[in-house]
């Protein structure tokens, strides 16, 4: 999902989900809309440490919570990790164990979003 005006030409980015950025709480609830399209009712939430990260989180599982979505796992780094320290941590293996849909909640979230995914390719996923 984006929200950068770059991506905004449906002709060109035609499975691009487009969503209101005006509250958390509706982020989370065009998310949850766009798992519960694809019957995907289990998801692992992989966020950090921090009160912003918290905020995010406890919006997102009250949402998964009323509308069905179970969160199966749920991993918190430090939040400043870096990818060589989330692998080293082994809670790569264990959202990779436990669901083939993982929500990123992160505080800075360009910067740790990616870290985390390069630390899971680099782990296979």
């Amino acid at each position: 999902m984006a929200a950068s005006s770059a991506l905004a030409d449906k002709r060109a980015y035609k499975t691009l989900a487009r969503i209101s950025t005006r509250s958390t709480n509706s982020i989370a609830e065009a998310t949850c809309a766009l798992l519960r399209h694809y019957r995907w009712n289990k998801v692992a939430i992989v966020t950090n440490v921090g009160a912003v990260a918290w905020d995010r989180t406890v919006a997102f599982e009250e949402v998964f919570h009323l509308r069905g979505v179970q969160v199966v796992k749920k991993v918190i780094f430090d939040e400043f990790a870096d990818g060589a320290a989330m692998r080293a941590s082994g809670l790569i293996q264990e959202v990779r164990n436990s669901a083939r849909v993982i929500i990123f909640l992160f505080s800075n979230t360009r910067e740790q979003s990616k870290e985390f995914m390069l630390a899971a390719q680099g782990e296979g996923m």
